[in-house]
């Protein structure tokens, strides 16, 4: 299964789905988004998250924005129903992704936008990434303004389709790729297609306020942060010398692993430096 899970993941990759003028959101809250006008920024992830939940956890991923934020298709997809409820969902999309074939067998995602202000498109028809699909809102069951992204994966068989994960979190799986861990595996598929750059406000402002240990594992140097349990990868000797005259010190302290941490890139969070003070 683990196979299967990794070749899903590579298969399914998609953007975040909020875009404006042709600029993707970076998945990057408060200071560090590149579309301040909207705010997104994370607020829930799948699983066991809150004990509002009558069945066994949140479903999907949530994100948090200012009201009217676009949200679009994160990759081609086929607009399978938009339904108008004032529950559940709220306004809400429900679409397919194109099939993909591995192993003689073909998948299909569907995919969820819920608690739309308005719709803007119709069901029936393929749209192309990038297409504006409606705008966010708080409509049904929900507390802020804020987009419900949630995945179910299907297989086909010779009488048509059936859900490959039936699970009580709605027989959806975690998208996310910074949640690897937080779902029991054994019990809860973890499949991840969105990109690795989820922070929340409460854990930058933890960030800051933490100090860091430089330590070393093999060739490999981290920056780790005990109490998130992050491995900040410090990727080339032009990064390292840049951290070194912020004073993170001159010797990383061997150890043997990060198990347990989540590792992340800092070349890829390069503003991130910034905002942590290195």
């Amino acid at each position: 299964m683990d196979k299967l899970y990794k070749e899903l993941s590579q298969a399914f990759k998609m953007d975040l789905p909020i875009m404006d003028n042709g600029i993707w959101w970076n998945g990057l809250p408060g200071d560090l988004s590149n579309l301040p006008q909207h705010n997104p920024h994370w607020s829930q992830s799948f699983g066991n998250t809150s004990p509002l939940y009558t069945y066994d956890g949140h479903s999907g991923v949530d994100i948090a924005y200012n009201y009217r934020c676009p949200i679009v298709a994160p990759c081609k997809l086929w607009i399978n129903l938009t339904i108008e409820s004032t529950t559940g969902y709220g306004k809400h999309v429900r679409a397919y992704t194109e099939d993909k074939e591995i192993d003689g067998k073909t998948y299909f995602l569907e995919l969820i936008f819920g608690h739309l202000d308005e719709i803007v498109i119709s069901s029936g028809e393929w749209v192309e990434k990038g297409t504006l699909l409606g705008y966010g809102d708080s409509t049904g069951h929900s507390t802020g303004h804020h987009l419900h992204l949630e995945g179910k994966l299907w297989v086909k068989n010779n009488s048509g389709a059936e859900l490959l994960f039936r699970n009580g979190y709605l027989n959806a799986f975690d998208m996310e790729t910074y949640g690897e861990g937080r779902v029991e595996p054994t019990k809860w598929a973890h499949i991840p297609l969105i990109p690795q750059v989820r922070f929340t406000f409460n854990e930058l402002a933890q960030l800051r306020q933490n100090k860091m240990k430089y330590v070393i594992v093999g060739q490999e140097q981290y920056l780790l942060d005990d109490n998130l349990k992050i491995a900040f990868n410090i990727a080339d000797e032009q990064e390292l010398a840049f951290l070194q005259q912020k004073g993170i010190g001159l010797e990383p302290t061997p150890i043997d692993n990060v198990n347990g941490y989540d590792i992340v890139p800092l070349v890829r969070q390069s503003r991130l430096k910034d905002i942590l003070g290195l």
